[in-house]
């Protein structure tokens, strides 16, 4: 069909990883036109895009706001949308498909990422399970719950409510948050680098913990060192916050 001619171009474009086992993954999936409407449009918008810039993060989640009410679709849609196609194309897909997330508020999805940055941002509602490589995992969400046995760096970051559950994060944890709970087993560099508020729990971190904070709290366990900052940083004490179940169905 000579839509998917041209969806395999623009992929192609875009350097997609097993392009050819993705797109006869997304046929079976897709019976409709409308998933394919969604993909085509990400592409086109996301060709030759700075995926590294903030308007690029804001611009591609309003696409998917926009796309969402033009095409409502179900949590078990959204789902396959992101699972069985656009989690190949790795790069800004987890902001596009915050979009579609946006508006729902009673949901419970699970997410397979490839190397994929922004799940959850702005989430305000619902549940999110993650598995797969990510970066700015839960960024500016406003209340529901992300649980994640891993993920890169900037997890929370500017993040203003809701839960994040996390076995391991890298750097940057909390980055400028101002409210809610990320609770984490083993953080890298920069825990709380310049939170606002909010609430970190950590079992393990590694240098300049609470740098630049300007308020919120943290607890920890183990440390490499503290920064400058005005956070109230004190030793874990209830460690059965950290006791956490990743499996739930």
């Amino acid at each position: 069909m000579e839509r998917d001619r041209i969806i395999s171009r623009l992929a192609s474009g875009l350097r997609v990883s097993e392009e050819h086992q993705t797109f006869s993954r997304y046929t079976r999936f897709a019976s409709s036109d409308v998933l394919e409407d969604i993909v085509q449009s990400y592409v086109e918008w996301a060709m030759g895009k700075q995926g590294w810039r903030y308007e690029v993060f804001e611009g591609v989640f309003r696409l998917g706001r926009r796309l969402a009410s033009q095409y409502p679709l179900s949590p078990q849609k959204v789902e396959v949308l992101f699972n069985d196609v656009l989690s190949h194309y790795g790069g800004i897909v987890g902001f596009f498909i915050s979009g579609f997330l946006r508006n729902m508020e009673d949901f419970s999805i699970r997410l397979k990422a490839h190397p994929a940055s922004g799940i959850g941002f702005r989430m305000r509602g619902g549940k999110l399970y993650v598995e797969g490589r990510t970066t700015y995992l839960g960024m500016e969400m406003e209340d529901g719950e992300i649980i994640t046995p891993s993920t890169g760096n900037y997890l929370g970051r500017g993040m203003k409510g809701g839960k994040i559950f996390v076995k391991e994060a890298g750097d940057w944890v909390g980055m400028e948050m101002k409210g809610g709970k990320i609770v984490v087993e083993k953080a890298g560099n920069a825990l709380g680098f310049g939170m606002e508020g909010g609430e970190i729990i950590a079992r393990e971190a590694g240098e300049w913990v609470g740098e630049s904070s300007k308020g919120g709290r943290i607890e920890v366990e183990r440390y490499l060192s503290l920064g400058e900052g005005r956070a109230k940083i004190a030793a874990v004490n209830n460690p059965s916050l950290l006791d956490l179940e990743f499996n739930s169905s």
